[in-house]
């Protein structure tokens, strides 16, 4: 009895701890016992068999053959395997892009399943959507752009796309065609380059044609061309707006005789410079003897010494302002110079008026009288007391020098 009990127990033991050398032999037994030593040997295959099989589902594999029908103690296992299954081609439904499967059971695992699932085909359908809108963008930009062509095909201005990746031109209307030249399209991009975004900018630009001078406005902007980044010029040629301007300035700012800047863009520089604080000299300037040629000699005579002397004056630096403020008074706005600088230089310019009227052979005497006012940074004096300060002191030049042309008489 003890022996059996010991066999029993060793085979047992051997069963759960090393079952590869677990054997009992039947005969060995008790007569009373082999029955159970049939039974315990057929629970071991059953054990053996559902081990085998937890081990192929513990390492992943769900190809390994199924326990036996028989074999109870594997049920759980198998209906473990048949979820494991089913889960496995849950996922592979899920790759495939069908959000729709959902996982009822194995608690943490199920629910977290369920919610990556429903992310994922909440993800799909705002990325739908998006696509969605974006088709619909391109077909109200396609649109938009086949109207353009249509509007500006007919136009006088001259229209083109240009790509901002490969600078292609995308499309240009019939002005643009005919007119926009390679060199015409260069100057446009190197007069205006504008930002990557920026939507719109504009200038004017000056071209040479080499026959003559062209003034055009042009004006750029941001836009999709298709799928493109692109930019829209409209070029338009403003040649005779910019001559009526020009000649507008010239009736505004200018003397119509002398065609220097006349009194009103004198006055209005005088001012500008003090409020900005720049450092010049002011010299006002009166023609000497103009009514004693006028009288004597004629008023072409007189107008032939104006215009003379207002060249003369035009001359005098690269930087000055020179205007005509009355029939023989002028100014001269000087930056960069002091009072005695403009004095010396106005000696000099009434050596030439004197120069030109001989060699013109003119049977009268002629020359300028002036007064300098210096202005610096920090001046506080009003533009009329500058004015009547220069004005004094020409007429303290013009008593002093007819004394001296008196003297000399």
């Amino acid at each position: 009895m003890s022996a059996t009990s010991d066999l029993i127990f060793e085979y047992l033991r051997s069963l759960i701890y090393d079952n590869a050398n677990a054997k009992l032999d039947i005969e060995t037994l008790d007569a009373d016992y082999r029955n159970v030593g049939q039974g315990l040997t057929f629970l071991a295959s059953m054990v053996n068999e559902q081990r085998a099989f937890a081990n192929a589902l513990a390492n992943g594999d769900l190809n390994a053959p199924l326990p036996s029908r028989d074999n109870e103690l594997a049920a759980p296992l198998k209906a473990l395997h048949a979820s494991l299954k089913h889960m496995t081609w849950q996922s592979q439904q899920v790759a495939k892009g069908d959000y729709k499967q959902r996982i009822d059971f194995m608690g943490d695992f199920a629910e977290a399943f369920n919610t990556m699932t429903e992310q994922l085909e909440a993800r799909r359908t705002a990325l739908q959507n998006e696509i969605e809108i974006s088709r619909e963008k391109s077909e109200a930009l396609a649109q938009s752009n086949r109207l353009m062509e249509s509007i500006t095909s007919t136009l006088p201005q001259m229209i083109f796309v240009m790509s901002d990746s490969s600078s292609e031109i995308l499309y240009r209307n019939v002005a643009a065609a005919i007119g926009l030249t390679e060199s015409l399209l260069a100057a446009v991009r190197d007069a205006l380059v504008p930002e990557p975004e920026t939507e719109h900018s504009e200038c004017e630009l000056k071209y040479d044609t080499g026959n003559r001078t062209v003034y055009y406005s042009v004006n750029c902007y941001a836009l999709h061309w298709g799928e493109t980044n692109a930019k829209a010029y409209v070029v338009v040629d403003i040649s005779e707006e910019h001559e009526y301007m020009k000649n507008l300035e010239t009736y505004a700012y200018r003397d119509t005789l002398t065609k220097l800047y006349n009194r009103f863009f004198g006055m209005q520089t005088l001012s500008e410079w003090l409020e900005a604080k720049r450092a010049f000299t002011f010299c006002f300037v009166d023609l000497d003897n103009l009514k004693f040629i006028n009288d004597t000699f004629g008023h072409a005579e007189g107008d032939f010494y104006i215009t003379t002397a207002a060249a003369l004056l035009l001359s005098y630096s690269e930087e000055h302002i020179a205007c005509r403020i009355g029939g023989d008074e002028f100014m001269l706005l000087v930056p960069n110079q002091t009072a005695k600088q403009v004095e010396n230089g106005m000696k000099e310019l009434n050596l030439k008026l004197q120069a030109v009227v001989t060699k013109n052979k003119k049977e009268y005497w002629c020359s300028m009288s002036y007064g300098c006012v210096a202005v610096f940074e920090d001046n506080a004096i009003p533009a009329s007391d500058i004015l009547s300060l220069a004005d004094e002191r020409m007429y303290e030049f013009k008593r002093f020098h007819k004394k001296a042309r008196k003297a000399e008489a």
